[in-house]
């Protein structure tokens, strides 16, 4: 198994397609979501999603903010050296 470098990543696979990653923005975010209560004790729970800017396609050309759940992510394409 090969580490990725996430400074690295340049596309990012979803069900609808590739999204170009841009300015080395893409970031692994994990947060608290709660307390689960399993049999009398208290078990947090997490979430983990990706963030990454990318340019859109309409007529404006504007930058946008994309944020996924971790699990939503299909492949990674990497910057080649």
């Amino acid at each position: 198994m090969r580490l990725i470098k996430l400074e690295e990543i340049t596309e990012v696979l979803l069900r609808d397609g590739w999204h170009r990653v841009l300015n080395h923005s893409f970031k692994i975010e994990t947060s608290q979501l709660g307390v689960r209560d399993n049999a009398g004790d208290k078990v947090p729970y997490w979430h983990e999603s990706v963030t990454w800017e990318e340019e859109s396609t309409g007529a404006t050309n504007v930058i946008c903010s994309i944020t996924a759940p971790l699990h939503s992510i299909l492949a990674v394409r990497e910057r080649r050296s």
